[in-house]
């Protein structure tokens, strides 16, 4: 239990520096003048949903079995972290790239279990 509370921990704390780091570096080069509109928003999609399928592995890589089981479970760990945060559900974008980011965590522990296994 401990084990699997510290996995999860890890994989949160990896992905919400990664998303900090991330957020601090796009803010310089928006500030600079250097990426702006689309661009930002793109690379911003880009390294959120990279940042995500990485953590899920780190977690699937730290349990070494059960990674389907262990997606879902931090899926549905985000979602309640997204919900209690107060973001809002409003327009077919901010789903449909909720539902991503569920997806690529499903897939990103189920990947991590196999890397291990190899």
């Amino acid at each position: 239990m401990k084990k699997t509370l510290k996995s999860y921990l890890v994989s949160l704390a990896f992905i919400f520096l990664s998303s900090f780091i991330y957020s601090l570096i796009l803010a310089f080069l928006k500030h600079k003048n250097l990426i702006n509109g689309n661009a930002l928003y793109i690379t911003l999609l880009v390294l959120s949903l990279g940042s995500f399928f990485l953590g899920a592995m780190i977690l699937g890589i730290k349990q070494e079995s059960k990674g389907l089981l262990n997606g879902l479970v931090f899926i549905i760990l985000y979602f309640c972290l997204y919900l209690i945060s107060g973001s809002s559900l409003e327009g077919f974008r901010q789903i449909l790239i909720l539902i991503s980011k569920g997806l690529l965590i499903l897939i990103g522990t189920v990947f991590g279990v196999n890397l291990k296994k190899a």
